[in-house]
């Protein structure tokens, strides 16, 4: 997440934990199904699962809770969140942000809070300049927006966040 301070807001990294987790996995495949050492280990991996649920969900209602209290308006991008799980590659990143997850927490936050929350549309944030409007054609791999009609120069997400809340 990329907010228009200028702060970008990684996803915590639960590598650890996701070690863990597959750690314990493998064990309890090795183990005869049904015994009690089976079952025992069935519940150490079902704890793996919920420690990892448990701090994943701390941090996003840490985050949902910061912009909830601390901002008046709050603009996000509309995204499709089940398309972008789909697509090939890196999905387990994307699901691990769990990005509507997140995206409800902060809607019930901010009518809590009394703030204004606005889903916009996300197509061409990331294309069109912040500073005058013009799009430029761009890969996805190319992370720093450069206007060849302002010269304005920035991250793509930070232009993408100035664009999504002058929508908003």
């Amino acid at each position: 997440a990329h907010d228009t301070d200028g702060y970008a807001i990684e996803s915590p990294d639960f590598s650890d934990e996701r070690e863990r987790l597959e750690r314990a996995q493998r064990d309890l495949s090795r183990k005869e199904h049904g015994s009690t050492n089976w079952e025992t280990q069935r519940q150490i991996v079902a704890e793996r699962h919920a420690d990892l649920k448990r701090k994943r969900r701390d941090f996003l209602h840490k985050l949902s809770n910061y912009y909830a209290t601390e901002y008046d308006l709050v603009a996000v991008e509309d995204l499709d969140v089940k398309g972008l799980v789909e697509l090939p590659r890196n999905s387990r990143n994307r699901v691990g942000a769990a990005w509507g997850t997140f995206l409800g927490m902060l809607e019930y936050k901010c009518e809590r809070e009394g703030t204004h929350f606005v889903a916009v549309n996300p197509r061409g944030t990331t294309k069109e300049c912040a500073s005058c409007g013009v799009k430029t054609e761009k890969p996805l791999w190319m992370r720093e927006h450069s206007c060849p009609a302002c010269g304005f120069e920035a991250d793509r997400d930070a232009n993408a966040a100035w664009n999504i809340l002058s929508r908003g």
